[in-house]
């Protein structure tokens, strides 16, 4: 039986995602004012225009409660929905990139950015993709048609067989082995890297002065091959002072790259000392029978390679997080100060990329586990 607040739920996404696309069309007007006559051109597509009209939104919306409804019939049919899911997070996925593309047509006349309904439909066209796929998910595969088969049937296994699941005569249960969570471990290590700050502060201003240099570098080679190509008196005193500047920034780059590599290598071997030393206090205090059960191997294992492999997860994770990082911020304030137009068309080609990414993945798993 279809659970009654799923479906509650569901209808009132439906009418709060039809509702902000249509109304934001009565706001593609200076100011903040509604007009019916610019809501009905909006929705005639007769009138159709890419560089002015909303109507585009209209028919990714549609397609979105197309997309809804054909999962909705596929769950109450009980066929399979992973292939569809990929094909509707898909769409999602394509359907956000067409936004900031609509976004680059709307920016040929500068005026139309400053309506206010013009953002509020290219963020919903985005908020609903999301939430439409989201929906799916969690609304209609997981709680619309929600039942309990899956427990009725370990009920039936365990009455079946009940002595699998009793204790043997004067035998205590097993204790249940629990798996810490990713951020328990990540808290241990940081724990670790903590007791030398020093020296992982330092490799991180190291880093954010290598990174900037790196930001700079293919500007400033772009300006090289500008003077090259238009060369005059005048571009070729530009054109020693550009490369002048470009040297500075690769020396400056290259110093503080093998300063950021030297101090977190440091850093990594103190925390793989203090995590050898702590191992093997640890072993030491251990009962004669621990060591009858565990072979020597293990035990220097543990003591040598683990250790050195738990210390350089911890040292890379962190000098790769903190570069891209740095990059990413100043590679796009530096990208929206050159162009915000070419930022955005790089901002549409990732959306895409991601989708094929991922099908290239599972059909490279697919394949990998045929062969």
């Amino acid at each position: 039986m279809a659970n009654p607040w799923a479906i509650v739920l569901l209808l009132a996404y439906v009418l709060i995602d039809l509702a902000w696309t249509i109304i934001p069309f009565g706001l593609y007007i200076p100011g903040f004012g509604f007009d019916y006559n610019t809501l009905e051109r909006n929705l005639n597509p007769v009138e159709y225009n890419i560089l002015k009209n909303g109507f585009d939104f209209l028919v990714c919306t549609l397609l979105r409660f197309i997309f809804v409804l054909l999962g909705l019939i596929l769950i109450a049919t009980k066929r399979s929905t992973k292939l569809f899911f990929l094909i509707f997070a898909s769409f999602g996925v394509c359907s956000i990139s067409f936004s900031l593309v609509k976004l680059l047509c709307f920016s040929e006349y500068p005026e139309q950015l400053k309506y206010v309904g013009i953002w509020m439909s290219i963020v919903w066209n985005i908020l609903g993709s999301i939430l439409s796929v989201a929906s799916f998910h969690f609304l209609i595969r997981k709680w619309l048609f929600k039942t309990e088969y899956e427990r009725m049937q370990e009920e039936a296994e365990a009455e079946e067989n009940p002595e699998e699941n009793a204790p043997a005569n004067g035998e205590e249960k097993p204790e249940k082995v629990t798996r810490k969570s990713v951020t328990a471990h990540v808290k241990f290590l940081l724990q670790y890297a903590c007791q030398y700050w020093p020296w992982f502060s330092m490799a991180c201003v190291f880093l954010v002065i290598y990174s900037t240099a790196r930001i700079f570098i293919p500007f400033y080679t772009g300006q090289v091959i500008a003077n090259i190509v238009h060369r005059d008196e005048k571009s070729s005193y530009a054109f020693y002072s550009t490369v002048l500047k470009m040297c500075g920034f690769m020396i400056v780059a290259t110093l503080f790259a093998g300063l950021r590599g030297a101090s977190f290598s440091w850093g990594g071997a103190l925390v793989n000392r203090i995590m050898r030393k702590n191992l093997f206090d640890s072993l030491i205090r251990q009962e004669i029978a621990f060591f009858d059960k565990m072979q020597t191997g293990a035990i220097l294992s543990r003591l040598t390679t683990d250790c050195q492999t738990v210390t350089n997860i911890l040292d890379l994770n962190i000098n790769l997080f903190m570069r891209n990082s740095v990059m990413l911020v100043g590679s796009l304030i530096f990208m929206l100060n050159l162009s915000w137009r070419l930022t955005v068309v790089t901002f549409i080609v990732i959306p895409p990329i991601g989708v094929f990414t991922k099908l290239y993945g599972d059909y490279y798993d697919v394949s990998f586990w045929d062969y």
